[in-house]
């Protein structure tokens, strides 16, 4: 059956290579902890953002860059700032941005969580 999964599309019209990305996202959720989020290129390459972090904490408002902080959980939100990605963007350097780019958001328990935004 799988686990629970939502995935937000962007689809960026410019073919332009990628040298740097940050996401922001937005993200109401009671345990932090069941989230798996990947981001998703075009071109099929895959980048974990979070991965099972942060405990029973709730909720994520943060941005995600190279340039950002070791992941250190809060209470509410768990997730804040502009902290590193689990694993690097450079994974994307190369590609062209053009297409759709899609966040996934796995939960491994039943859905508790509405995305509220990511750009």
């Amino acid at each position: 059956q799988g686990r629970p999964t939502i995935t937000s599309s962007v689809r960026i019209i410019d073919d332009l290579q990628i040298t740097d990305i940050k996401v922001t996202v937005d993200i109401t959720h009671t345990f932090v902890s069941d989230l798996t989020l990947k981001l998703i290129s075009p071109e099929g390459t895959s980048v974990t953002l979070l991965r099972l972090a942060c405990s029973r904490n709730q909720n994520i408002q943060a941005t995600f860059s190279d340039d950002g902080e070791r992941l250190v959980c809060g209470t509410n939100p768990a997730v804040s700032d502009v902290v590193l990605p689990q694993e690097p963007f450079s994974k994307f350097f190369g590609e062209s941005a053009r297409g759709e780019w899609q966040l996934v958001v796995e939960d491994g328990f039943d859905f508790e969580y509405f995305l509220v935004s990511f750009e």
